[in-house]
C-alpha cells in the first residue's frame, strides 16, 4: 500500500504553498471583520457625539481596542504572504526539479516567517504605544492610532513586499512559457510529470493574477498614503482604506473559480495522509483486517450460494 512516487511529489508542490493561500484567505476574511468593527464603533461614536463633536482620547486607548491591531496585523501580512508567495512561485518556476525535493525545513519557513515578522513589528508597536498620552480622534483611524513611525513603518513594509512580488512576477512570466514548454516537451514520457509541471504553471499565474490585483487595490493607495500625493490621504481615506476590501473581495473571486486544482489538490493530501497513517498500522492490525474481510467475503459468499 506504498504511496506512488507521483502522488508523492504532488504533495510537496502544494504542501508548503497550500498554508501560505490559507493564510492569505484568513488574512482577508480577518481584515473584513476588523473593518466592519471598526465600522460599528465609530458609528456608535456619532450617535453619541451629535451635540458634543467627536472626542479625543488618549493614543493608548486606541491601541488596546481589538480592531486596530487587527488591521495592523492583517494590514502587514497582505504585503508578506504576497511575497512569500511569489518567492515560492519564483522558485517553482525556476528550479523546478530542487523545488520538488524541498523537505519540510522550507514548508515551514515559508509558513511561519511572514507571521514572525508581523507579530514582532506588532508587539514593537503595542510596547510603544502603551502609555502614549497623545490625544487622537476616539474614532481610532489607522493613521492616528499607530505612531507615525509605526505607520510610515507599516505602509513601507507593503509598498516593498507588494512592490517586490510584482517584480519577482514580471521575471516568472517572462520565464514560465518558454521554460515550462520545453520542459514539458522532453519531460512528456515520464509519467505524471508533465501534469505536475501544467498545475504549477496554472497555480503561478492564478497567484500572479491576485499580485496584479494587489497592485491595483493595495500598493497604489498605499503610495498615496506614505506621499499624501494631492492631499488625498486627508480628504478620501476612507475611500483608500475601502480599495483594501475591494481586493478581498476580488481576493474571494479568485480562490472560488481559479483555485479549484488547489482545493482539489488539498482534498487529495489529506486522503493521502490517511493512507500514510493505515500503511503505518502494526501488522497485527492488517491481518486481523485481512481475516475479517476474508470471513465476510466467504460468508457472503455462501450466503448467495444457498440462496440458490
Amino acid at each position: 500500500m506504498d504511496i506512488s512516487i507521483d502522488k508523492r511529489k504532488e504533495i510537496v508542490i502544494y504542501e508548503s504553498f497550500i498554508p501560505v493561500i490559507i493564510g492569505i484567505s484568513l488574512t482577508d476574511t480577518v481584515f473584513g471583520l476588523a473593518f466592519v468593527m471598526s465600522a460599528t464603533s465609530r458609528l456608535d461614536i456619532v450617535a453619541n457625539s451629535i451635540n458634543t463633536g467627536i472626542p479625543l482620547i488618549p493614543r493608548w486607548v486606541c491601541a488596546r481596542r481589538i480592531y486596530v491591531n487587527l488591521i495592523t496585523m492583517a494590514y502587514q501580512l497582505q504585503g508578506t504572504l504576497s511575497l512569500a508567495v511569489a518567492i515560492d512561485r519564483l522558485l517553482a518556476v525556476s528550479i523546478p526539479f530542487r523545488y520538488l525535493k524541498f523537505g519540510r525545513k522550507y514548508n515551514i519557513t515559508l509558513a511561519t516567517g511572514p507571521y514572525l515578522l508581523v507579530a514582532a513589528g506588532t508587539i514593537t508597536n503595542f510596547c510603544t504605544t502603551y502609555r502614549d498620552e497623545t490625544l487622537v480622534s476616539s474614532f481610532c483611524l489607522t493613521l492616528n492610532a499607530l505612531t507615525p513611525q509605526f505607520y510610515g513603518y507599516m505602509l513601507l513594509l507593503r509598498i516593498g513586499c507588494i512592490a517586490s512580488s510584482a517584480l519577482i512576477y514580471v521575471v516568472i512570466v517572462t520565464r514560465v512559457n518558454k521554460q515550462f514548454t520545453q520542459m514539458e516537451k522532453s519531460q512528456v514520457r515520464i509519467v505524471g510529470q508533465s501534469h505536475q509541471f501544467h498545475n504549477i504553471r496554472r497555480t503561478t499565474s492564478t497567484v500572479g493574477l491576485s499580485t496584479a490585483l494587489a497592485v491595483i487595490f493595495l500598493l497604489i493607495p498605499d503610495l498615496i498614503k506614505y506621499f499624501d500625493i494631492f492631499g488625498l490621504q486627508t480628504n478620501y481615506i476612507t475611500l483608500l482604506y475601502s480599495l483594501s476590501m475591494a481586493n478581498v473581495d476580488f481576493n474571494i473571486l479568485i480562490v472560488a473559480f481559479r483555485h479549484k486544482e488547489i482545493i482539489a489538490s488539498l482534498k487529495r493530501i489529506i486522503y493521502l495522509i490517511l493512507r500514510r497513517d493505515i500503511v503505518k498500522l502494526p501488522p497485527k492490525v492488517f491481518a486481523a483486517t485481512t481475516i475479517n474481510k476474508k470471513i465476510h467475503s466467504n460468508v457472503y459468499t455462501s450466503s448467495v450460494h444457498f440462496s440458490k
